[in-house]
């Protein structure tokens, strides 16, 4: 093989290479389903639970996905959301504000502060 064409075989893996990282990490950004959304009574907090996909699970591992957790006031996210909250999708129940705590619950012992956009246990 010639100079050339090793260059070009190299450059035409690295790109393969770095598009199926970027694709993967775009997937797992972006690729989430809103599985509950609720708005507070006094009309001003909006949750949104969305699912996040996997792109790869262990065998018994398909239905334990991971939940993100959203909260807006108005049309302004709340800064902090629940990345970090260990919670799975099966566990998700149906919102339930409790305005004079400040506080969404969405699942078994998992709530949101209103102002602070904190997930609590």
């Amino acid at each position: 093989m010639s100079r050339k064409t090793r260059k070009t075989i190299l450059l035409i893996v690295i790109i393969v290479l770095f598009g199926g990282i970027f694709g993967v990490k775009a997937y797992s950004k972006f690729a989430s389903i809103e599985i509950a959304s609720s708005t507070s009574p006094d009309g001003q907090y909006t949750i949104v639970i969305l699912e996040k996909k996997k792109w790869m699970s262990m065998p018994g591992n398909g239905s334990s996905r991971c939940v993100k957790v959203k909260l807006y006031k108005g049309f302004w996210r709340i800064d902090q959301d629940c990345d970090d909250c260990p919670v799975f999708s099966s566990e998700v129940l149906t919102p339930k504000w409790d305005m004079d705590a400040m506080q969404v619950s969405f699942a078994l012992a998992r709530s949101v502060n209103l102002i602070t956009g904190e997930c609590e246990e």
